[in-house]
């Protein structure tokens, strides 16, 4: 099979199928978690607080520190340069790792969270999403990003 060029379109599906099947993917987590299908309490941190306490810390200060790197990917010169001079390849390229950098958080945050039933790790998923709104691959925000 022959490598077609990446096209704006073709780019933007990948992008968009990327962004729902992950938010599916954690929305079925939560789903199988909530139900009670999965138990996934399995660490009482009861006994050494202090491990839960610096875990949540790192999980916090990753994830807030990913969030603006997330919304900023597109601004830096080497990200932009690129993004305007290949346009849809870059646009694919980097738009997947945006994407990726607030949803593997995502996905990390909702599962220590019903590892731990600590409240902050749910807060930091609820944070994530609404920054992936920001984000989110629409038509028009990926014709916008290759063509400032």
């Amino acid at each position: 099979m022959e490598n077609q060029p990446i096209t704006l379109e073709s780019a933007q599906k990948v992008l968009m199928i990327l962004a729902v099947s992950d938010l599916l993917m954690a929305a079925l987590i939560v789903l199988v978690c909530e139900t009670g299908a999965v138990d996934l309490s399995v660490v009482d941190f009861s006994e050494n607080p202090t491990v839960l306490f610096l875990t949540e810390c790192i999980d916090q200060i990753v994830s807030i520190a990913l969030i603006p790197l997330a919304l900023y990917l597109f601004k830096f010169k080497k990200v932009h340069a690129e993004l305007m001079a290949k346009k849809a390849e870059a646009l694919q390229r980097w738009g997947i790792i945006r994407l990726q950098l607030l949803l593997l958080p995502l996905y990390v945050n909702i599962i220590v969270y019903y590892i731990t039933m600590v409240p902050g790790y749910a807060y930091m998923a609820v944070i994530l999403l609404i920054a992936l709104v920001f984000v989110f691959p629409s038509k028009g925000r990926c014709e916008r990003e290759i063509s400032e």
